[in-house]
């Protein structure tokens, strides 16, 4: 059976201290297997210091490398979502900003009626199917006036009128 039973007995007493200060049953337990089999040199050298555990890099996504190749990124080479916040399914269209369309909209006469903020969105709405909001096309419209495209005039409600000049 075991050769050297007393000296191995004699052995485990006095590693029982150490050992229990181990709180890893699974170390407890490799450091008796150790002392059973009479390998006291492997217990040392296993015990001793581990090499530092190494992580594992998250492999790359087709999403990722999707985006990689058409060259969608940021300062650093970093992959971006397209703008709009979502990421696009492939192969559909995005939607125009909001100085896009209005420029598209000037360039096909709705403003040559006087026109407000929400006569816009309902058109977008309706003829594009493009929802925007309020606050989207507000700066958009500002630079629009600013940059002689279009002219505005409050109207008798106190919303502003745009107009092609």
């Amino acid at each position: 059976m075991i050769k050297n039973f007393d000296s191995i007995k004699k052995q485990l007493a006095e590693l029982a201290t150490i050992i229990n200060n181990f709180k890893s049953e699974a170390v407890q337990l490799k450091i008796v297997e150790l002392v059973l089999r009479g390998d006291l040199t492997t217990v040392d050298a296993e015990i001793g210091e581990q090499p530092p555990r190494r992580r594992r890099r998250r492999p790359v996504t087709a999403r990722k490398k999707g985006k990689e190749e058409k060259g969608i990124t940021g300062e650093k080479g970093q992959a971006q979502k397209p703008s709009g916040g979502k990421p696009r399914a492939r192969g559909s269209a995005r939607r125009p900003g909001p100085m896009e369309m209005i420029d598209k909209l000037i360039g096909s006469g709705f403003f040559d009626k006087k026109k407000t903020l929400s006569d816009i969105i309902v058109h977008c709405k309706e003829k594009f199917a493009y929802i925007y909001r309020n606050t989207d096309f507000s700066p958009s419209l500002g630079r629009a006036v600013r940059s002689n495209k279009l002219k505005r005039d409050k109207n008798a409600e106190g919303q502003y009128e745009y107009q092609k000049i």
